[in-house]
């Protein structure tokens, strides 16, 4: 296939130079999965199985109640059941019986099924004394198949952890999934475990290892089995949540979740179901059963989320390397995906802890570069358990240790990172537009399934002014960027301005396909925005726009060498508000000149880390809760700023003393008998324009007559402090039943005021 240029730049980047190696990359093949002899004690193991099947014994398999688990125990269940074995399977409820295995739950199991043999999957690894419990107490064997991080000391029975194997070139970091799926190889055949390869292709995704080797060949395969399964309730989900063909995309942000629902806010065991049901009405029922969970846990991680941001508000992060917050009554079902959120606010790991029965426990997140897992581990003598690996991990740990846990796990993380910066990482390829085709779009599902260890490709592109439209109901935005290509933004409406500025921006962006009723379209989805540069037009909207804020907070006066000494503070977090391309230039020179490294955000922050940033011209409703000091470059119109800047935090305001920004305002300042005639030409344009916005406005004042953006500007908001314009319905118009002189407003008499000194 000849690649375009796009595609063959992601192969270099991959390090995927060789022909042949690429094509082994491009085209995974399960023959070529690591040997089964490379692996310690599956053999063993699988020995015990054969004894369980050929002796017709009584097997539970023991599962997690993730959708890995679940996916683990669907798998092993279809197999023994088909080779007639009188199987079962135990999920713990997460709220009753916590995670992994427990003495009360394998009493349960005995009294139910009397079984000979357990069988965990996607757990058991650190049950040592729950092992010994089983086998001396109750009387039966148990084979842990599990693969997460092996402690020192482990249980004395059969295991098959791809971690524990000594041989070389073995794969290590298959999930739980993964493991059953090689353990039923070796009791069969290939041809056997590829029966599964549909529901392993979800857990390896969901539970976020490495897509690469062994598991990028268990997810492409599986997810090519997916597109034409035949299990009837995994075909009834995706066909009610995922609009096109599936990939990693729709498992991780789709079905995964789904799955995960019911788990997080109940019990899991009748999911399993989902793999094994032929029954269309049993079907039905579990599906609207995992849909009713599923919008159950969105709506307690958003409520959690939004907790943990107010939380954030007066957090140390000039000193912390990681956020740990703790709540008796959060919603232990959905710590872990609220921590994943946060760490893509905040960049830095985060644990979220709960408390039941006297102990909190929780999940973890980590960012790429911190071994979370590793971190935990320096801890480990205040905890009570832990597991997990380098981006995700559980604990628990008793009440009177969680002071000591935190500070102890900010040391962990200063004592292994200390030069870790808390950035979000890019590695964005730059593009020009041309380049995000639907040829190339198409291609690029090539390089599928994406993950960890075979990272999404992001793109780079500079985008100066450009149309968006709003789509869905509104808080969406999408521009046209070629023929078969579009730009989207989803909950993005209040960046819709920014966009539209012809202020250079730098927009990270991925790229799927999609195809509509025949429609093929190469959809680009905003990641991020960034300003790149500070741009030589003076823009005063926003500076005006401040002066509509009708509360005001106070601020200190502070020297412009005093407010540069802030930024080398090193137990302050501080954002600097300019408004003029002058000053932000000279702030961005003088604080590079110090060794300060900066980002610089036009409008809005590009995220909630309060680390040294820049905001160029500034909305006045910009989120920076998470400051200690802000900083305004340039004297405001009023007394103060406005109310909303900062979120009301607890944020010091200061000021210099430079009024460049007044005094370009005031020298734009339209006549008396100018800001006359400028209302009778907007009274015009919207009796026949369906106006949303301002530049909208502007285009089509200026057809009917020569006017500047300042002007314009300046004029429009004086129009609105007089009530004269207002935005309504959608829409901006005119007051008709206001009558008053135009002199009348505080905006206007302000900066006349500053004009004639």
């Amino acid at each position: 296939m000849q690649y375009e240029p796009l595609i063959q730049r992601l192969l270099q980047q991959r390090q995927l130079t060789d022909p042949q190696q690429a094509h082994r990359f491009l085209n995974p093949d399960y023959a070529d999965l690591t040997p089964l002899s490379a692996y310690e004690g599956l053999d063993a193991c699988a020995q015990r199985v054969r004894q369980a099947i050929d002796m017709r014994q009584t097997v539970v398999i023991y599962g997690d109640y993730d959708c890995d688990g679940i996916c683990s125990i669907a798998i092993l269940y279809l197999f023994l059941k088909e080779a007639g074995v009188d199987a079962h399977y135990f999920i713990p409820n997460r709220h009753k019986h916590g995670y992994g295995l427990r003495v009360e739950t394998l009493e349960y199991i005995a009294e139910q099924w009397l079984p000979d043999l357990v069988i965990t999957v996607d757990c058991g690894i650190t049950a040592v004394q729950e092992v010994e419990y089983a086998r001396d107490v109750l009387g039966f064997d148990v084979i842990v198949t599990d693969h997460h991080t092996p402690p020192e000391t482990l249980p004395d029975c059969l295991i098959f952890n791809p971690k524990l194997t000594c041989k070389a070139g073995a794969f290590r970091e298959l999930c739980g999934a993964g493991v059953v799926l090689r353990l039923v190889e070796a009791l069969s055949s290939a041809k056997q475990a590829k029966q599964y390869l549909d529901i392993a292709a979800i857990a390896t995704v969901a539970d976020v290892v490495p897509l690469v080797e062994d598991n990028r060949a268990i997810a492409s395969l599986g997810i090519r089995e997916l597109n034409r399964t035949k299990r009837k309730g995994l075909e009834m989900l995706i066909r009610g949540c995922v609009k096109s063909g599936v990939n990693a995309y729709e498992i991780g942000f789709q079905i995964a979740p789904r799955i995960n629902a019911v788990g997080r806010m109940g019990d899991a065991t009748n999911v399993v179901s989902l793999f094994t049901e032929t029954d269309f009405f049993l079907l039905k029922c579990l599906i609207e059963e995992i849909e009713r969970s599923n919008e159950t846990r969105q709506q307690h991680t958003n409520d959690l989320t939004k907790d943990c941001m107010e939380r954030l508000v007066g957090f140390d992060f000039a000193s912390s390397s990681c956020i740990v917050l703790s709540h008796p009554y959060w919603e232990d079902g959905v710590l872990g995906i609220a921590a994943a959120r946060l760490v893509g606010e905040f960049h830095r790991p985060v644990i979220l802890l709960t408390r039941q029965d006297g102990v909190w426990k929780g999940s973890g997140r980590s960012v790429e570069g911190i071994d979370l897992y590793a971190c935990v581990n320096d801890c480990k003598a205040y905890l009570t358990r832990f597991g997990g690996h380098a981006m995700a991990c559980g604990v628990s740990l008793a009440e009177k240790d969680l002071q000591d846990f935190i500070a102890a796990l900010d040391a962990a993380c200063k004592r292994r990172y200390p030069d870790f910066v808390f950035r979000a990482s890019s590695h964005a390829v730059a593009v020009d537009a041309e380049e995000l085709n639907l040829t190339a779009c198409k291609q690029l599902r090539l390089l599928e399934p994406f993950g960890e260890g075979n990272r999404e490709p992001y793109f780079e592109l500079t985008l100066g002014g450009t149309e968006f439209v709003p789509i869905g109901d509104g808080a969406h935005i999408k521009a046209r960027l070629g023929e078969s290509t579009e730009l989207i933004g989803f909950s993005m409406s209040n960046w819709r301005s920014v966009l539209q500025a012809p202020t250079e921006k730098r927009v990270t962006l991925s790229m799927r396909y999609s195809e509509f009723r025949n429609i093929e379209t190469a959809s680009c989805y905003i990641k991020r925005i960034e300003c790149p540069q500070v741009e030589e037009r003076e823009d005063l909207r926003q500076y005006i726009a401040w002066s509509m804020a009708r509360q005001t907070r106070p601020y200190a006066g502070v020297s412009y060498e005093r407010a540069l000494d802030m930024a080398q503070d090193a137990t302050r977090t501080v954002c600097y508000l300019v408004h003029t391309p002058q000053a932000a230039r000279k702030l961005c020179d003088d604080l590079s000149a110090r060794g300060c490294a900066y980002i610089l955000d036009y409008e809005l922050p590009s995220d909630a880390d309060p680390r040294l940033r820049i905001v160029y011209r500034p909305d006045r409703n910009c989120d920076l809760r998470y400051y200690d000091a802000i900083v305004l470059l340039e004297r405001p119109l009023s007394d103060g700023c406005p109310a909303t800047i900062g979120m009301c935090a607890n944020a010091a305001l200061y000021c210099t003393e430079n009024g460049a920004a007044l005094d370009a305002a005031s020298a734009a300042l339209p006549t008396y008998e100018r800001l006359g005639r400028l209302f009778l030409t907007l009274k015009s344009v919207l009796r026949t324009t369906v106006a949303r916005d301002l530049y909208t406005v502007y285009l089509a004042m200026c057809k009917l007559g020569e006017i500047g953006w300042n002007e314009f500007a300046i004029a429009f908001y004086i129009f609105v402090d007089l009530g004269i314009v207002i935005y309504r319905n959608n829409a901006i118009m005119i007051q008709e039943t206001v009558r008053t002189r135009l002199d009348a407003s505080a905006l206007y008499g302000r900066l006349r005021e500053h004009a004639i000194g």
